[in-house]
């Protein structure tokens, strides 16, 4: 009932075509029908196409046949997790498929060979004492990540705050390892003075340990 091709193609058998000479009528694999006369049973063939998937480690993900005409669904894991902070985040599709969605749907008429393509991914810590960093997550090797905070200045009571510096490294950062950054902050200090007469000049915050 099945013949396999060569090149990732095979002929499923999905019935008989019979003609009489008074009717002409189609019935399925081991159905059978009344010979009224000389009649001629013809073999109707569905071809299937061999759906093939990679990823760009050499690993196959799926192997399927699909009935040529029909659409297939085309997906894979958006994100793999390797441990200790290491990754594979998933990119964009290349052979017989093209794009970046996923799940993608593509229409089988013929074989295909497709490969998705990974990017080595690793994740970004950021540590604050004060307000909420911005930016934590994975990243892709190569990219550049540029974390903040939400408040640069926090008041930490009536007369002292703190200010945020920056980080503990350069910024833009470019990911080519797991990493953790550390909030750089400064505590400052209100000085106030009065006087009756006159003005008093610099009151004002100034940064502890400072004069």
């Amino acid at each position: 009932n099945e013949v396999l091709l060569n090149n990732g193609t095979k002929l499923v058998l999905a019935g008989w075509k019979v003609s009489d000479g008074i009717s002409s009528y189609t019935i399925n694999v081991g159905s059978s029908f009344t010979v009224r006369q000389a009649a001629t049973a013809e073999a109707v063939w569905e071809a299937y196409y061999k759906v093939l998937v990679f990823d760009s480690f050499g690993s196959k993900i799926r192997e399927d046949w699909i009935k040529g005409g029909e659409a297939a669904k085309i997906q894979v894991k958006d994100f793999i997790d390797y441990g200790n902070r290491t990754g594979a985040k998933f990119s964009y599709w290349k052979g017989d498929l093209s794009g970046n969605q996923n799940p993608a749907t593509i229409t089988v008429n013929s074989p295909k060979v497709i490969t998705a393509v990974y990017e080595r991914a690793y994740y970004l810590s950021l540590i604050s004492n004060y307000s909420s960093a911005v930016g934590e997550g994975w990243y892709t090797e190569g990219s550049s990540a540029s974390p903040y905070v939400s408040q640069s200045i926090v008041q930490t009571s009536e007369d002292s705050r703190v200010v945020f510096l920056g980080w503990n490294c350069s910024l833009p950062l470019t990911v080519t390892k797991p990493a953790t950054l550390a909030a750089v902050w400064e505590k400052q200090y209100l000085v106030d003075a009065k006087t009756p007469a006159g003005s008093v000049i610099g009151v004002g915050w100034y940064r502890e340990n400072s004069y």
